[in-house]
């Protein structure tokens, strides 16, 4: 091959391929390189969902895609996070945050901290140390606007 490519083929499914070639369109588009779309046939089923990270917001913002125009078109909806219980009882039950948990201590990561601390008598669940899941299990959600 010789010179820079002009055209970019992408393969692929579901958000990640649109995401994707959206980016690499973003990226090259204005030097001339054309960005092709080959898609698969999606594996996911009606009741699967897109588990997503904050960071996506920001690539969002990039593309120039409207978040709530894109919820809107594809009957979206916001998860902050799963909550798991033991069918027989037998275990407590427990809420899966999407988000982050606790902060750094003394420049040690939150969780080897938490299982410490647990080790050493501490009755909180890891989910007490969760802004999504407080959020979440209280009905709440922060929702970015102009202000946010």
């Amino acid at each position: 091959m010789s010179g820079a490519p002009v055209h970019v083929v992408v393969a692929g499914e579901d958000a990640a391929l649109w995401l994707a070639a959206s980016t690499l369109h973003g990226a090259l588009g204005r030097s001339g390189v054309t960005v092709e779309v080959v898609e698969l046939p999606t594996r996911l089923g009606p009741a699967d969902m897109l588990v997503t990270q904050p960071s996506l917001e920001a690539l969002h913002d990039r593309l120039g895609v409207d978040e709530a125009r894109l919820l809107r078109a594809t009957r979206g909806s916001f998860a902050l996070g799963q909550k798991f219980v033991d069918a027989l009882g037998a275990q407590p039950g427990f809420f899966h945050a999407h988000g982050g948990y606790g902060v750094a201590i003394d420049g040690q990561p939150f969780l080897p901290v938490w299982l410490k601390a647990r080790r050493h008598g501490l009755p909180s669940a890891f989910e007490a140390f969760s802004l999504s899941a407080a959020a979440a299990l209280q009905g709440r959600m922060l929702l970015r606007d102009a202000d946010t």
